[in-house]
């Protein structure tokens, strides 16, 4: 499956639960890390496909994904590891056609 990482500084709640909003229509995306370099609050994205951990040493952009890749090379079910940029967005079902072009 995939697992997508986003990191996070601050970053607008609306636009998280925008990226969150066509992630967790994808059936491919077995789950979302959202990982806020900051002591702010937003474990109310928490739920079944998604995981917020907070970083409030502030590592920096990079530091926060490695943290999420590092976790999916412990998971063998992770094939794929999916960095997002919090704004990007995409129609579900092009999305899936693109991934299923990829594991071909």
């Amino acid at each position: 499956m995939l697992k997508v990482s986003i990191v996070s500084y601050f970053t607008p709640f609306e636009e998280l639960q925008g990226a969150l909003s066509w992630l967790r229509a994808c059936d491919s995306v077995s789950t979302i890390e959202i990982i806020e370099n900051s002591d702010r609050d937003i474990s109310s994205l928490n739920d079944e496909k998604v995981s917020v951990f907070n970083l409030p040493s502030n590592p920096g952009y990079g530091a926060g994904h490695n943290f999420s890749i590092r976790r999916s090379l412990e998971e063998p079910s992770t094939e794929y590891h999916l960095v997002l940029n919090a704004d990007v967005e995409m129609n579900p079902k092009e999305f899936e056609n693109f991934y299923s072009s990829v594991r071909q």
